[in-house]
């Protein structure tokens, strides 16, 4: 710590890092009292790594959300945002998994990657052609076009489960 009132921030920063891996989430919102305001963008980040931990999709939003309120130029990790598009797949929340793939794009995720996120994780995969079946069961056909578009683009073709 640098001066006797106010941490370094150095320490700060590498607090709120190790806060976002390891620390439980309910732990880490109660921390966020403890922080000043100009640490905001660090503790947003950290809470935001922390929700994904457990897939809580509407906490990793809002701190996904605070992060870019507090600073437009952070960039999300993204990593972060695959482990968050995997999440809103297998919840089946097709416009958030839209959201993340926008998100991991502008991250700097190429289409590979995020292919490769989708082939790994097998629950993932079985969510991406549900989320074909279900916006074309709910008459979305726009939706459902984009959804089978990216899964071609990646080089996901549809199995007999997608139809």
């Amino acid at each position: 710590w640098g001066d006797a009132s106010t941490p370094d921030a150095s320490s700060v920063k590498m607090l709120w890092e190790v806060v976002g891996q390891y620390v439980p989430l309910p732990v880490a919102e109660r921390w966020l009292s403890l922080t000043g305001e100009q640490q905001m963008p660090l503790v947003a980040a950290a809470l935001l790594r922390a929700a994904s931990r457990g897939c809580d999709l509407d906490t990793a939003e809002k701190w996904f959300q605070a992060m870019q309120s507090s600073d437009p130029a952070l960039a999300v990790d993204q990593s972060l945002c695959l482990r968050l598009l995997s999440c809103s797949l297998q919840s089946g929340n097709t416009s958030l998994a839209e959201e993340w793939i926008k998100r991991a794009v502008k991250a700097g995720a190429k289409t590979s990657e995020i292919t490769m996120r989708i082939m790994k994780d097998s629950a993932a995969r079985r969510a991406f052609e549900a989320m074909i079946r279900q916006t074309a069961e709910a008459s979305d056909l726009a939706a459902a076009r984009r959804w089978y578009d990216q899964a071609v683009a990646a080089g996901l073709y549809p199995s007999p489960r997608t139809f």
